[in-house]
């Protein structure tokens, strides 16, 4: 094995423990928006696939109706999109406030043009 490919494998397993030791040891899996979503059920990856993979980023969807109908003739199953509005209800447990929030102040605005929050850093706490 040469010395460049062993300081290369060292960098990785350093980086990707850092990365573990950064959120808790809890393992975050990069934001999954709903451009990717729509992407991976067009290609026919299965709908527990892209729900565990949902889970994974931690992301939670704050999409209306309209757009829920406009994923599903994308071809978003049913499944995928019940987990996608379960995960706006339940931040609303946890973060009642979210309820109110009719400037969409605890969002964020994705690189797609929806709206999302959660993820590695949760809710800001005035949430």
């Amino acid at each position: 094995m040469s010395s460049s490919f062993r300081h290369l494998v060292l960098i990785t397993a350093a980086l990707a423990l850092a990365g573990c030791a950064h959120f808790g040891g809890k393992r975050w899996g990069h934001p999954v928006h709903v451009s990717e979503v729509v992407a991976l059920s067009q290609h026919g990856v299965p709908p527990s696939e892209i729900v565990a993979k949902m889970n994974r980023s931690g992301i939670v969807y704050h999409l209306s109706e309209v757009q829920y109908v406009e994923i599903r003739e994308s071809g978003v199953t049913p499944e995928v999109i019940a987990y996608m509005k379960s995960t706006y209800t339940q931040a609303l447990v946890a973060y009642p406030k979210l309820a109110q929030d009719e400037h969409f102040s605890c969002w964020y605005l994705g690189p797609d043009g929806y709206w999302y929050g959660g993820g590695p850093q949760g809710f800001h706490p005035d949430c």
